[in-house]
């Protein structure tokens, strides 16, 4: 990679200090045995909260949503209140990471999303109608609504969008023979970080691919790379910092981490014993076949486990992963709890 120390981008030049404290090659530290590093994991709630969610802060998620959202641009918004009660006594009470009212009235939701769950979907479209139902006031004779946008960052790949293999997808209301799009004020956009597999060579001052980039990898980070010299993301590393936070902050964040790192642990022994487990049973019964079969014992035995240890919260996809099975194999072997 070619060095970039010197060079203007937006007008900004890099400091003495700001040179002196970027890598081309940052560490990239195992989490799964240190909790709490440098700077903050914003895939947490806590993190992006932290990075993201304080008015002090604001310039970056502006940075951040004009860049996702290519439609408009965003100047300013407000911050609304995170905790929303539907119209209804029994609705459901639903908590955002990120709410937000932009200066031409679009609402967006911001959200980052760790552990893949089960109809999630259409758990975004739950969230969206609540944008929608949040510009009207009971008795209003007009339906105008101005544009609404539910963006989650994803640490897991959906499984309605297995075929698409583009990072970011953007959702619209469109007729489905023809492809018309009805409006553009209805908008689903999901960014699936497990699909963002490029080196940072590769980013090239991509800003967007640089959110990426940090947003996967930022709780593992020991020092801001080379490449990432624009001016937001030296605010991003800094508000990013553990040291910077409260200490309400930092002892949140030291609770959700440390309980991270246990699980990543966890599923790594519960790994480790099932191999060993199927290969002694393996070695009893003889050659190959004893193996495979005293591995998939181990792996029953595995899957029990995380059952038990409140790890179910996994798909079946997930499960297949960390088993090196099928999906049905897993159905099969759960059937047997």
């Amino acid at each position: 990679m070619k060095s970039v120390l010197g060079r203007r981008e937006g007008g900004y030049q890099l400091s003495a200090e700001e040179e002196a404290n970027m890598v081309e090659e940052p560490k990239i530290m195992d989490i799964s045995r240190v909790a709490i590093g440098k700077y903050v994991d914003i895939l947490s709630d806590v993190g992006f909260k932290i990075v993201f969610g304080k008015e002090a802060n604001k310039n970056i998620i502006i940075e951040f949503l004009n860049h996702v959202i290519t439609d408009r641009s965003i100047v300013d918004f407000e911050y609304i209140d995170k905790e929303k009660l539907g119209g209804y006594a029994k609705s459901k009470k639903n908590v955002y990471d990120l709410y937000c009212k932009t200066d031409d009235g679009s609402r967006i939701i911001v959200e980052v999303q760790k552990d893949q769950q089960k109809y999630f979907v259409d758990r975004s479209l739950y969230y969206l109608t609540h944008l929608v139902q949040d510009q009207l006031s009971r008795g209003d004779d007009e339906y105008t609504l101005c544009p609404v946008y539910f963006i989650s960052t994803l640490n897991f790949c959906l499984n309605e969008l297995r075929q698409i293999d583009s990072v970011k997808s953007h959702f619209r209301l469109k007729e489905c023979d023809l492809g018309l799009e009805l409006t553009d004020k209805y908008n689903l956009i999901y960014i699936e970080l497990p699909k963002f597999t490029k080196s940072l060579e590769e980013i090239q001052g991509d800003i967007l691919e640089g959110f990426y980039y940090c947003l996967k990898h930022m709780g593992k980070l020991e020092e801001r790379p080379l490449c990432l010299q624009q001016k937001v993301f030296e605010q991003l590393f800094m508000a990013a910092k553990v040291a910077k936070m409260t200490q309400e902050e930092y002892s949140q964040y030291v609770r959700i981490m440390t309980t991270e790192r246990d699980r990543r642990n966890q599923l790594s022994f519960a790994l480790e014993k099932a191999n060993q487990q199927g290969m002694e049973q393996g070695i009893q019964k003889g050659i190959q076949q004893g193996i495979q079969q005293g591995m998939i014992a181990g792996k029953q035995e595995l899957l029990i486990e995380l059952i038990k240890s409140n790890i179910n919260k996994m798909s079946i996809g997930q499960l297949a992963d960390v088993l090196c099975i099928s999906e049905k194999e897993v159905r099969e072997i759960a059937a047997l709890i």
